[in-house]
């Protein structure tokens, strides 16, 4: 099944091997005011897909909320031992 990220990237559910947990990475090196979030899928024969979303430290909560819930989102198509942490 396919799933399209909201950078408008398709994945393929079944080559989805593992999906790390939502991670923050702090200050983004080549921005003075913008954070990262991100979590990354890896992907059985294909390249890993890193999902990133970039935030102002006020808008924290609201992107962790967004990352949260499109990685619940996949974890509900793929094999639960994908989600380490079983979420």
């Amino acid at each position: 099944m396919k799933f399209t990220l909201p950078d408008g990237q398709n994945i393929e559910t079944d080559l989805i091997k593992e999906i790390t947990s939502v991670r923050d990475h702090g200050v983004d090196p080549k921005s003075i005011d913008r954070s990262i979030l991100s979590f990354t899928i890896h992907l059985k024969g294909a390249p890993s897909v890193k999902v990133s979303e970039y935030y102002h430290f006020a808008d924290w909560a609201e992107a962790k909320m967004r990352l949260i819930n499109l990685r619940k989102q996949l974890c509900a198509m793929v094999d639960q031992n994908a989600c380490k942490d079983g979420r």
